[in-house]
Order: C-alpha cells, then structure tokens, then sequence
C-alpha cells in the first residue's frame, strides 16, 4: 500500500498473518535523503578489567602452568562492583616444580576486593630447603614419619574436643600445618593450638585459635610464612634481628633466604628485593651483605 503526500512517499511494508503488523519501516524519498522513524540508538561503552594469574616454580593444581587471564566488565552507566568469584581464583599449592614447596601469593586474590583496573597475582612456590638432603628411600620415609605425626596431632586434638572445655595443645613436629586442622579449630573454639617450628633461620611460635580462622580454598598445607602471615606477629619469631643494633646491614648465614631475613627484620620482603637485587625466595649465600 502507498499514500501520496506531495512530491514524498510513504511505504509502509507489513509482514505477518491475518493482517497483524509486526513490523514498520518508513522510508522518506527526495531532496532529504535516507530517514528512518526509530529512536536514535546510544552506544553504552563497556568497562573491562583484566585479572592475570600467574605461577613460578612448578603448576596449577590441574597441571598447567599457563597464565589464566579472568575478564570482569560493566556498562558505563551501571552501578555494579566488578568481584572476583571463587571460581575465578585457580587453585594452586600441591604441584611444586622440583627442589621447590608450598609456596605463597604476592598478593592474596580475595572475592571482596572492588576490582577498578587490571591486577596481577603471582603464585611462587619456595624453594624446599631439605631439597637434595636425602635420597628416594629416605624420602619415602620422611612422607610416612610426616603422615604419622599428623595424625597424632588430629588425634590429640580429637581427645581435646571430647574431654571438651577450654584446652590447649602444645606441638611442636614439622613446619606446617594441614589446612583441615585448622578447621578442625574453627568448629572448636574452645582449643588452642601453639605451633613452634623452626624454618630457614627464622624461629616461630604460633598461637592459633578458631576465631583466628581464615578461609582459603586454593592451600592444604600452611607453611610458616603462611602461618606468619595470617596467624602471627612480631611475637612470633623468637629470633628477632635488632635492625638498630645492625647498622642498616646484615650478613647473611647459612640457610638464610630473603623472605626469612625480612621476618627477623621486621621490614617488608619488597624494601629487600629492591635495596638489594635479589631473588625472594633463593637461598643466599653465607657472607652475603643485606642491605635494609
């Protein structure tokens, strides 16, 4: 159908069934161009950050060693917090690269961090200072001894919880923690844990209880640094370093690493890494100056 309006046409072209209209497009011909009778179409800009996972020294948990790259995104024009799902965090801690450990993020990815720009997380695991100290068999040994004393820890709290009350449980085997121990404290808030181990010069001392519970999904073993981390503070190193008796330097001794060193000192693994050049998680060699 056409209705003529001066020198102008107006098409009017239906689609559809017994006569319902479905559709219209009005086309206007002449000296004014190309017109079209829909509102004018604003394009939202879309806001895109990029979350970056990255491992050193051995694998994810599903055997890869691939960046894993999460894309959060919004319109401009939403009021909407870009988070992280659980999901999204790779899980990481039981695939070290050989001679290393459980290590530790950089910075821990968490779901309730507003993400505004692209992050990055890096996952290193440690290097294992009883790497190449003993052999296959006595290796194999030392799995059996550790699964053992694990479990006369579990057992030992276990016996706490059914004498029940407020009770303490002093342990001082390995340098760490299996992380279902430390949900067994957090179902009990009646039992204290007191950790002490000693680890790559540092010596530690940790007093755990159940409201001190953090949840990490990604770790099954908590290491000391872990455990200083999360679970610790100045009072837990029993071998502190005096940084006004040493004059900003420190000579290093056998055993010593650039993270261990930071503890004692009581300054940030970072201020090290950049005063001195050095790798954070490499063992450093005796005599090694420190600056701080």
């Amino acid at each position: 159908m056409s209705i003529s309006v001066g020198k102008k046409i107006m098409k009017t072209v239906a689609f559809g069934l017994s006569g319902v209209l479905l559709a219209s497009v009005l086309i206007m011909t002449g000296s004014c161009g190309l017109y079209r009778n829909a509102q004018t179409i604003q394009a939202r800009e879309v806001i895109s950050c990029y979350i970056t996972f990255r491992v050193e020294n051995g694998e994810w948990n599903d055997g890869t060693t691939a960046d894993k790259v999460v894309r959060l995104w919004r319109y401009d024009d939403e009021d909407l917090a870009l988070l992280l799902d659980a999901g999204d965090i790779p899980a990481v801690g039981n695939r070290p690269g050989e001679g290393y450990m459980a290590g530790r993020w950089d910075v821990t990815p968490t779901t309730d961090l507003v993400i505004t720009h692209d992050y990055e997380y890096t996952y290193s695991y440690i290097s294992d200072p009883d790497y190449g100290n003993e052999d296959a068999e006595g290796d194999l040994a030392a799995s059996e001894n550790k699964k053992e004393y694990i479990d006369e820890l579990r057992k030992m709290i276990e016996d706490a919880i059914s004498d029940g009350g407020e009770q303490t449980i002093i342990w001082s085997e390995g340098t760490s923690i299996p992380y279902d121990i430390l949900l067994l404290l957090k179902d009990h808030p009646g039992i204290t844990l007191i950790f002490s181990c000693s680890y790559q010069n540092v010596d530690f001392r940790f007093t755990i209880t159940g409201d001190m519970f953090r949840e990490e999904e990604n770790i099954s073993w908590c290491g000391p640094f872990y455990l200083y981390a999360y679970y610790g503070s100045r009072e837990s190193v029993l071998n502190p370093l005096s940084a006004a008796e040493l004059d900003h330097t420190y000579t290093a001794t056998a055993g010593d690493t650039l993270a261990g060193i930071a503890i004692r000192l009581g300054v940030s693994l970072e201020s090290l890494e950049q005063l001195n050049g050095l790798d954070k998680d490499a063992p450093i060699p005796e005599g090694t100056v420190i600056r701080f």
